[in-house]
């Protein structure tokens, strides 16, 4: 857990790691009773501080709360054998300078001494805290965290998300859950709502691996908490509402928010719409991105799948930041860009063939033993052919590339108007794993600048601005048809067909055709999304721990979107019915239609059918929404009275 403190107009963070994702906070004012002697087999490896102690945490069951201003770059001692939490902090924290403090019987709170002993009362001098001493003394009670009013210019203020009033951060209202930035980066992920999702509080929502086949939402990645909807779960960007990136509600798009650019996420999942409102029924979101950066930041990371093509992955990251005027201001900017590919079921071994349930030719009755469905592995669909499939006397029949009539029946098992598997004219039926798409490709282009000073002591000036561009690409089965009238007058009909229609049983005057329309390729949808954001603010304090802000907030989220091959449905109908013409060559039956530009298409064969003929009934659809917002706030919070103890 993350706290965001402030003092002098600055940001620090002190983290809260524990043994379980939700994490209610404790309060500091009871007093700690005497710690087990539990033993524990534990094996850490030399790494980061505040990793290492977060698997401490885990296997002792406790919440360790790290001071990250002292233990940032800092390496921990390997632990390996079997030990007491104290014994193992110890060990961890040996030669950092690092001191640990029980608050109460479940929490820990590590940090420097001289942060210690300005964040917690006790009877004790700041040296009986060395890690030696302590890890071989009895716990001593604590009193409660010391009122702020009586410290206020050396003790750090904290503003927890999901409240607006300033509190110590073990008196949280609400359970929270943070994502950190080592977390972030360790990840190895270059989309944020990737990592976010891994929550398991999180509900896959909208994402590139859940908004394809050519939606309007593809592309994009909305939160969903608890699995209620997007749109009943509040995200914030650095604890402000943001433009909506959905044609359809509220919800903010983060899929133009790059991972690199995000100091922590904090997730609060109860009592949030008390504060926030009805859009924050599920809980909140909270985007914290990073501030005060001074020096140089550039990062470059790629990823490749080690089975098959696609998602790869490629993300460039630079950040830039420095202090001025006596470290009373700082300014900030960064960009990003991320791209990762397409990935299509065919890509992957589990996705290069369809599976499917369906009924079983081997069953006889309720009786007999025997499933009634069984499954069958690498099916296609005979009853849509990309060929066009039609029936006369009740047999299914499709058309070869030969253009000759061919039944089914040479198959494991019955043919069907659904499905059929391998046989002679399995390359002619549809085949859907070809086009079954796993997940969106995304281009993500991003820049920041953040822009904090400290106009005087109790008042400080903030602005910031952030663009994000992103481009998806999506792509649907091609279009089908069903029961298409084809009548035998039609020149394009092929001997064998006719042949078939003049020797039924009931003389057939038309035939109707299902068909997959491959030859029409798929239908491609490309949606764009441009965000743009600017606000600016002031905030300070009044005096008698008293502290207010204002601030004025300006987003757009400009959308547009493309899908090609559409199809006219009156123009396709028209393409289809085929007669004789005056010269003997085939026309479209309808004057008007010809006159307009009508071409005859082929339903029955392989694709023969020219460009002209399929631009007669294609298009491109195109959808343009822009979405603006205007916030402006101002708060005040401090104390008022006390109530007696």
């Amino acid at each position: 857990m993350t706290y965001t403190t402030n003092l002098k107009g600055f940001k620090n963070h002190s983290k809260l790691f524990a043994s379980t994702l939700a994490i209610t906070a404790v309060m500091a004012a009871a007093p700690v009773q005497a710690q087990a002697a539990v033993t524990s087999d534990l094996v850490i490896e030399a790494q980061s501080m505040e990793t290492a102690l977060n698997q401490l945490a885990q296997n002792y069951d406790k919440q360790i709360v790290v001071y990250s201003a002292d233990a940032k770059g800092m390496t921990a001692q390997k632990l390996e054998g079997a030990y007491t939490e104290k014994e193992a902090l110890g060990i961890i924290l040996k030669d950092s300078g690092l001191v640990f403090k029980y608050v109460n019987d479940r929490t820990i709170a590590v940090g420097s001494p001289e942060r210690l002993a300005a964040n917690y009362n006790s009877d004790q001098e700041v040296s009986s805290f060395r890690v030696a001493q302590l890890a071989t003394q009895d716990d001593q009670p604590i009193d409660t965290v010391p009122d702020s009013r009586t410290d206020i210019q050396t003790r750090d203020t904290i503003t927890v998300t999901g409240s607006r009033i300033r509190r110590s951060p073990y008196s949280s209202p609400t359970p929270t859950t943070i994502i950190d930035r080592t977390t972030i980066e360790q990840s190895g992920l270059t989309q944020l709502a990737d990592i976010i999702t891994r929550l398991p509080s999180i509900s896959p929502g909208t994402g590139l691996g859940t908004s394809t086949g050519g939606t309007f939402e593809s592309g994009a990645s909305f939160l969903d908490l608890r699995g209620l909807g997007s749109n009943r779960t509040l995200t914030l960007i650095d604890g402000r509402r943001r433009v909506p990136g959905s044609r359809f509600s509220a919800a903010v798009d983060i899929s133009s928010i790059p991972a690199s650019m995000v100091e922590t996420v904090e997730v609060i999942t109860g009592g949030a719409s008390a504060v926030y409102g009805a859009d924050a029924v599920t809980g909140v979101v909270n985007i914290i991105l990073k501030k005060d950066f001074e020096g140089l930041e550039f990062n470059a990371e790629g990823g490749w799948p080690g089975h098959g093509g696609g998602a790869d992955t490629k993300r460039l990251s630079l950040h830039v930041g420095k202090n001025f005027d006596d470290d009373r201001g700082n300014i900030s900017i960064g960009g990003s860009y991320s791209k990762q590919d397409i990935l299509m079921g065919n890509q992957r071994s589990f996705g290069e063939q369809a599976q499917g349930f369906f009924v079983n030719p081997d069953n006889t009755g309720p009786n007999d033993g025997i499933s009634d469905q069984r499954r069958f592995d690498n099916f296609v669909f005979s009853g849509f052919a990309t060929t066009g499939t039609f029936y006369v006397d009740g047999t299914e029949y499709t058309v070869n590339p030969n253009l000759q009539a061919k039944t089914y029946g040479d198959g494991p098992f019955a043919p069907g108007f659904f499905v059929a598997t391998a046989g002679a004219d399995r390359d002619i039926d549809f085949d859907l794993a070809k086009y079954d798409q796993l997940r969106s490709g995304l281009d993500t282009y991003t820049g920041l600048a953040n822009l904090n000073y400290e106009v005087t002591d109790n008042i400080n000036f903030n602005l910031s601005g952030e663009y994000g561009r992103t481009k998806s690409e999506d792509r649907f089965q091609p279009l089908f048809d069903s029961g298409l009238t084809i009548f035998r007058e039609n020149p394009l009909l092929p001997d064998d067909v006719a042949v078939l229609m003049d020797n039924s049983y009931y003389y057939y005057n038309y035939i109707y055709v299902y068909r997959t329309h491959e030859d029409l390729g798929v239908r491609p949808t490309f949606n764009n999304r441009d965000t743009f954001t600017i606000s600016g603010g002031l905030d300070g304090e009044l005096g008698n721990d008293w502290q207010w802000e204002a601030f004025y907030q300006y987003g757009r989220n400009d959308f547009s979107s493309r899908t090609d091959g559409q199809t006219i449905q009156a123009n396709f109908l028209q393409a289809v019915d085929v007669i004789t013409g005056p010269d003997g060559s085939p026309v479209c039956r309808d004057v008007a239609a010809r006159t307009a530009g009508c071409l005859p298409f082929n339903l029955l064969g392989p694709s023969m059918n020219s460009q002209a003929s399929k631009d007669y009934f294609q298009y491109s659809s195109r959808t343009e929404v822009r979405t603006t917002q205007t916030v402006a706030g101002t708060s005040a919070n401090g104390p008022l009275f006390s109530m007696p103890a």
